[in-house]
């Protein structure tokens, strides 16, 4: 395989990496009002009374569970660009070591 076609599949990769960070970053992306309602409706739709303790637990219970996969996700595309820039790293070492040879 030439060095140019290396270059290219490496070169690949990282952009695909990149933008697979991107649109995990993007996805799911609700207003804050968007949000509530669709709370409100989860809730509701489990039998919680608005303004009852039940319902109250349950909204805070909502909102973690979105906290919680917003985490996951920023750290699945942390982990992912670290990985995009390890791979580049470990390409530029392999092609300068294949100049010296």
């Amino acid at each position: 395989m030439s060095k140019a076609s290396q270059n290219h599949i490496v070169n690949r990769r990282l952009s695909a990496g990149t933008m697979f960070a991107g649109l995990l970053i993007l996805t799911g992306c609700q207003t804050p009002e968007q949000e509530r309602y669709a709370d409100l409706d989860t809730c509701s739709g489990m039998g919680a009374r608005y303004g009852s303790s039940s319902h109250t637990a349950c909204m805070l219970q909502q909102q973690q569970r979105r906290d919680d996969a917003q985490l996951r996700t920023l750290e699945s595309a942390r982990l992912s660009q670290i990985m995009a820039e390890d791979a580049r790293r470990q390409h530029e070492r392999m092609r300068r070591e294949r100049r010296r040879d």
